[in-house]
Order: C-alpha cells, then structure tokens, then sequence
C-alpha cells in the first residue's frame, strides 16, 4: 500500500496460522463484525472458548492476517477450518432450528461454538 508520494510501503500485510493469544483478537472481530457478528448471536461470546478448545487439532486450519505498520502489528482477518464427520452432517441435515435444509456456514459455525 502506497500512501501520497512515499515510495516505502506504508503498510505490510502476513499471513499465519492462529496462535493461543490471538484467539481472543479474533473472536471480537467476529462478534464486531455489522454483518458477521449478528448472525452469530449470542453464540458469538462462546467462540473464542470454542477456537481454543480446538486450536492445534489435526481436523482444524486457521489463518491470521496481520497488518504491520512500523513497530505495531494488529490482526485484521480472521478464518478457521473444521472438518467434521458424517455424524456431524447427518444431526444438520435433520436439525430442525436449520428448516430441515441442511448445514449452512453459519450454522456449522454456530453449532461448532454451541459444542464448545
């Protein structure tokens, strides 16, 4: 990102795998989010016990991004993947609270966050 007529970046931006400390930072982007956060619910304030109890589990990828500006690094973006078993699908395709109609990303996520 270049900012008037500096040369140097004014920002940089590096992706990583979520760390235990981040996992908080990375819940309350979630929860703050005016899209995001509302679908959530009031499950939102169980993600981050939920990221934890799964963080580092071979079923589980993560990724953080952070923006480094001089000496200071904030996490911007947030994105976690589970794989589940077909138990787990089975329970969405036959939840009633999703109609009948199967997983959707926000109720996989909702109902990983309720497990926890």
């Amino acid at each position: 990102m270049l900012v008037g007529d500096r040369t140097e970046p004014a920002a940089a931006f590096r992706r990583r795998e979520m760390q235990p400390d981040d996992v908080d930072a990375c819940a309350a982007l979630v929860a703050s989010h005016p899209v995001i956060g509302p679908r959530y619910g009031r499950s939102a304030t169980r993600l981050a016990r939920a990221w934890k109890s799964v963080l580092g589990r071979e079923a589980i990828r993560t990724g953080v991004i952070e923006v480094t500006a001089g000496s200071r690094q904030t996490v911007c973006f947030a994105g976690i993947t589970v794989c589940v078993d077909e138990a787990f699908v089975a329970e969405g395709a036959s939840d009633r609270r999703s109609g009948g109609s199967g997983w959707s990303f926000w109720s996989v996520s909702i109902a990983v966050a309720r497990r926890c």
